[in-house]
């Protein structure tokens, strides 16, 4: 029970912050860039770790089974997470205008440092026995990059102490992973809320740059659906043909309901609310939002359903209604927002008729 809900945690997480990042990416300002890329660095390269790790719940001994991908998954994870933590370096450089050449050479150097030593063999990728020395080694660059930036952050505005307490804090529930979880595996799930940390820091920087609800919120919504639409018929195609999976799974229809429910149905709102020519749409936010969650929350659904199936075995891991019931939640609130905002548009073009 507690890996499925772990699984849903870790894809809603995931779509959540690729997708703000895409959404910093549209924002002109360069420290919106900036900010954009690191969310969806963080997405993707936690990806490499989550995935896997949906895997070995979805199956009997998944972890024993998926040790090797859990593994490397985790090295592409400590390099996109060091790659992350120097890009926040260049955005703090940025928004305060501050630059120290000793600085600069000091977190290229503790960059370098933990790219090699997380690179070389020492570090056991692959293997069901980690060195635990090489762990605490690889680390100690990283740690101290968290370390610097959490106080040059601390000193700034109100913005960069909230970013420097989330750093803080994704730091205090990592280090114990890091040493004991292979030893307590209870001890990895402080990966949660060091994970809500990284989420409530990619939000908080989304929020600064973020401007009032418009249109351009439901077209980049649509944009988004079509990636991750299009990112779903491949992930399909390639999951099932590695397993050898020929019968039918919730994934073979996953790319379709996102790019018909998302990308389509988010051009066809955008199109109609555009042709009413009203500047104010703040109306259409809350069922819009109630949309994009019940959508979100029933792709969730539908893919660690369609991993389940695949790499299951028909083993009888989780009762089948409990993901109806689950996926059941998402279709309603899908339903509810969509349905209100029909009846939002059918209401403001009967006034636009009636003028």
């Amino acid at each position: 029970m507690a890996g499925l809900f772990e699984s849903i945690f870790d894809v809603m997480y995931l779509v959540l912050v690729i997708s703000l990042g895409i959404k910093m990416l549209f924002i002109k300002e360069k420290g919106a860039k900036t900010f954009g890329l690191m969310a969806v660095l963080l997405g993707v390269g936690d990806s490499f770790h989550l995935v896997p790790r949906i895997m070995a719940h979805m199956t009997e001994n998944g972890m024993e089974r998926f040790v090797s991908i859990l593994s490397w998954g985790k090295m592409v994870t400590s390099i996109t997470m060091t790659v992350f933590y120097l890009l926040y370096y260049f955005y703090y450089k940025r928004e305060t205008n501050k630059n120290n050449k000793g600085m600069d050479i000091l977190m290229y150097a503790l960059f370098a440092a933990r790219v090699i030593l997380t690179l070389l063999p020492q570090n056991n990728w692959g293997s069901a026995e980690p060195n635990l020395t090489w762990v605490i080694i690889r680390n100690v660059p990283f740690t101290i990059m968290g370390v610097i930036l959490m106080v040059l952050s601390y000193k700034e505005n109100k913005l960069f102490k909230k970013f420097s307490i989330l750093i803080f804090l994704s730091f205090l529930f990592y280090l114990p992973v890091v040493l004991f979880a292979d030893k307590y595996p209870l001890v990895g799930m402080f990966m949660l809320p060091k994970t809500v940390a990284y989420f409530l820091l990619a939000y908080f920087g989304y929020k600064k740059y973020k401007s009032e609800f418009s249109g351009m919120d439901i077209l980049e919504f649509s944009y988004i659906s079509l990636i991750f639409g299009l990112a779903a018929g491949v992930f399909f195609r390639e999951f099932t043909k590695y397993f050898k999976f020929n019968e039918y799974s919730m994934l073979s229809v996953l790319h379709t309901h996102t790019l018909v429910l998302g990308f389509i149905l988010g051009m066809i709102i955008f199109l109609l609310i555009s042709s009413l020519g009203k500047k104010d749409i703040s109306k259409y936010k809350i069922p819009v939002n109630h949309w994009i969650f019940g959508m979100l929350f029933s792709i969730t659904m539908m893919f660690i359903r369609g991993i389940y199936q695949v790499i299951g075995n028909g083993a009888e891991l989780f009762n089948n209604a409990m993901f109806s019931g689950l996926a059941g939640l998402g279709h309603i609130a899908l339903s509810v927002g969509l349905i209100w905002s029909m009846l939002l548009l059918i209401s403001d073009f009967r006034i636009v008729k009636d003028k």
